[in-house]
């Protein structure tokens, strides 16, 4: 699950992400699902599920997770 924060999108709506991990000049793409919309401050954050991201996508934040010790958190 990935959070933004944006402009108010229906839970369920279908979005195509794209981002760069920090320290990275790739970017990558997925397909996502909104779960959950907040508003904090007069600003929208969105909870987004990643869809079947691709492999490369999947092993570039494993490895970013892995390399900065992420997974306890």
């Amino acid at each position: 699950m990935h959070y933004f924060e944006d402009r108010h999108l229906p839970v369920g709506k279908a979005v195509q992400l794209r981002f760069k991990l920090p320290e990275s000049d790739t970017e990558l793409r997925c397909d996502g699902e909104i779960l959950r919309v907040s508003e904090r401050s007069g600003r929208y954050g969105a909870h987004v599920r990643f869809v079947e991201p691709a492999t490369d996508v999947e092993l570039a934040i494993a490895r970013f997770i892995d390399e900065h010790d992420l997974s306890a958190g």
